[in-house]
């Protein structure tokens, strides 16, 4: 199943968001670590299960248990999807430090889990976790399905059945709902923890079958009695992303290491998780097997990001020559106990989208063909925003076989809902902000607006979960917009984000009607108009 890794690497990522709450809130930082930790150890059972899914000698099993893998899938996605929704409180403005922003924040998730299901997240990852360590084994023939395991996939099946009406009921919702007066800088109600759920929804049915719910926990999910120890917490590692990059900082001019470079902290940042919900092939390189690539390249190019895809039965690399910013692609894969590498300069390549895959292709001029060298599927919208853009920003930046123009600027799937020009660190940049057709989610990018580099990203911010946030964005000039708080990805040596007197991220505008028009998308967008 392609959601198995997608959902490892959605579960990574939010064990690094969530791991930013224990120095804000070490009261309850035991919680905390363990929720953090109960994160990775799904992540790791996601691949264990992936792994034992893929092995020829359980072929059988696993098809036979598909139904059961769906079910805990489709549940965890669900959860997943509401942590992510529920971080959005972290804009509201009026929290007035870190403090009160975790806090607010974490008790918010801790009362929507118990509502929807009667007891807090850190219980329900458990669940999770143990259900897929159950699959695991028995896919793998190392036991049978035991009353335990079948009792648990029960109480995951009625809570799906919980998730689906609660999605069913948001839907109706937003058909019921009355317009409002258009205004983008009216301020938005923040989440309101005492009504998490609609009114007249009818309370979740009970969960627990009879006899297993303590007499003292709330309706819903109920506790696990035959659970006979507490859940070992696993270990935590030190990085939690899957890469080996490191967090570094900018420079004025090409660095002679991969220890300056721009990519490195790009994909070192924590950032937001929206899953697509169509996914495509799984990974894979086409390339011609190259003995001793990656000794050649370490002659005179340094390793500056490894990306493991599809359970690390595939890593990419990015290698640089310092001297003309020259980027390559090294591509390694294990396939029926085979092992074959292949690199090629990342100016020989295009690049294309397909659902959750981007396909880097080979162009024969003469054909007029483009050749499928490497296809990379993603889990996430912002991680495969991240590589595409990375990947224009190095092609662009090459110095030693320059390109003449980008003509693969544009990610297909991407609807553009504005474009202007704004002055951006003393430049002119395109200012756009796109929306997914397949995951929902939704960016500002900054590009090269003319010059050697034009069209190239200078920095892009995904602002999916901040569209609706309170006070978020303001109108502070005619030419100017403040907003609150804004990740930038910056793909650049030099570039230093714009702000204003206080430290709010600005936006200058060349055109007012440019800043209105930004104003009124954001507003639509958070409206749901668009």
């Amino acid at each position: 199943m392609a959601a198995l890794v997608a959902n490892s690497e959605t579960a990574q990522d939010l064990a690094a968001a969530i791991l930013r709450f224990k120095d804000s809130l070490p009261e309850n930082s035991i919680e905390v670590s363990a929720t953090v930790a109960e994160l990775f150890a799904i992540s790791t059972s996601l691949q264990e299960l992936n792994h034992a899914d893929h092995d020829p000698v359980n072929v059988r099993r696993a098809a036979h248990y598909e139904e059961d893998k769906r079910t805990v899938i489709v549940s965890l996605e669900f959860t997943f999807k509401d942590i992510n929704r529920l971080f959005a409180g972290l804009d509201r403005p009026q929290y007035r430090t870190n403090r009160e922003r975790y806090g607010g924040v974490w008790r918010d998730i801790q009362q929507y889990f118990r509502v929807e299901s009667g007891n807090t997240l850190l219980t329900r990852l458990e669940y999770y976790k143990h259900s897929l360590n159950d699959l695991t084994a028995i896919v793998a023939g190392e036991r049978l399905p035991g009353e335990d395991s079948e009792d648990l996939l029960d109480r995951i099946e009625r809570l799906v059945e919980v998730q689906e009406a609660k999605l069913a009921d948001d839907l109706d919702s937003l058909q019921l709902g009355t317009p409002r007066q258009r205004s983008w800088e009216r301020r938005r109600p923040g989440l309101n923890p005492d009504a998490l759920q609609p009114a007249g929804r009818r309370p979740p049915p009970n969960l627990g079958r009879p006899g297993y719910a303590s007499p003292t926990s709330p309706p819903g999910f109920g506790e696990m009695p035959f659970f006979a120890h507490a859940p070992e917490v696993p270990y935590m590692p030190g990085s939690p992303t899957a890469t080996t990059a490191t967090t570094s900082t900018t420079s004025t001019s090409p660095p002679s290491t991969a220890r300056g470079h721009w990519l490195p902290t790009v994909f070192g940042q924590n950032r937001p998780t929206t899953i697509f919900t169509t996914t495509g092939s799984e990974s894979v390189c086409f390339g011609e097997n190259q003995s001793g690539a990656s000794s050649k390249l370490k002659a005179d190019h340094d390793q500056i990001l490894s990306l493991p895809f599809e359970g690390n039965y595939m890593e990419l690399r990015i290698y640089l020559r310092s001297r003309d910013r020259r980027g390559r692609i090294w591509c390694r894969m294990e396939r029926g106990g085979k092992r074959s590498q292949c690199v090629q300069p990342i100016t020989s390549l295009r690049i294309v989208r397909r659902d959750s895959c981007l396909q880097l292709c080979k162009d024969d001029p003469r054909r007029k063909k483009l050749y499928l060298w490497a296809n990379l599927r993603f889990s996430s919208y912002e991680r495969m925003v991240l590589f595409y853009c990375s990947f224009l920003a190095l092609k662009a930046q090459d110095e030693g076989q320059p390109v003449k123009q980008l003509d693969d600027h544009v990610i297909e799937g991407e609807v553009a809902l504005f474009s202007g020009k704004i002055l951006d660190d003393g430049y002119q940049h395109a200012l756009q902000i796109f929306k997914d057709e397949n995951s929902g989610g939704i960016r500002l990018q900054a590009s090269a607006l003319r010059g050697a580099m034009k069209r190239s990203p200078v920095w892009v911010a995904f602002i999916t979960y901040k569209v609706q946030a309170l006070a978020w964005i303001r109108r502070a000039e005619p030419r100017k917009i403040h907003l609150l708080d804004l990740t930038r990805y910056i793909f650049s040596y030099d570039y230093q984000p714009q702000l204003g007197p206080n430290g709010e991220h600005e936006l200058h505008f060349i055109d007012s009607a440019d800043a209105e028009h930004f104003g009124e998308t954001i507003e639509d967008l958070g409206e749901g108009r668009l």
